[in-house]
Order: structure tokens, then C-alpha cells, then sequence
């Protein structure tokens, strides 16, 4: 027998249930992998060799992108248009 929260449970029983504990562990940790976020390391690095100098510095730079990035609480409104 063991004692488990000021009671005793046989070793048969705990037997039984460590396959559905394990089951359930395992489910668990399929679901946290499932939910993670992806590997993006192999699109960025792909990026970083495509990348050219100053490329949106126009916008970087620009009053508009500034100004927000400096005022705290502001918003910055993009508009354009899609094009695939």
C-alpha cells in the first residue's frame, strides 16, 4: 500500500492508472508542441540573403513612421493597395 493524501491506496491500482497518467502526460505534451509557434529560423534566415540595403528606409525614415515611433499611444494608419 501507499499512503497518498492521508490515505492508502493499493499497488494494483496504482498499476492500473500510471498507464492512463503517462497517456495523459504524453497527450498533454503533443498538445503544447501542437500549439507552439513554428520554427521561423529557416524563412528569416532566407530573408536575411535577400535582403538589400536600405530597402524601406523611405518608410523607416519617413515623418510619419517617426512620429509615431516616438509618441507614445499614438497610432499609425497604413493604406494601399493589395496586389498579389
Amino acid at each position: 500500500m501507499r499512503e497518498i493524501g492521508g490515505g492508502k491506496l493499493p499497488q494494483s491500482w496504482i498499476q492500473l492508472q500510471k498507464p492512463l497518467i503517462d497517456t495523459a502526460a504524453n497527450s498533454e505534451e503533443k498538445i503544447y508542441q501542437w500549439l507552439a509557434a513554428p520554427d521561423s529560423s529557416a524563412n528569416y534566415n532566407a530573408a536575411q540573403d535577400k535582403h538589400h540595403a536600405n530597402t524601406g528606409a523611405w518608410f523607416l525614415e519617413g515623418d510619419g513612421f517617426v512620429d509615431w515611433k516616438d509618441t507614445p499611444g499614438s497610432a499609425l494608419w497604413i493604406n494601399g493597395t493589395r496586389e498579389l
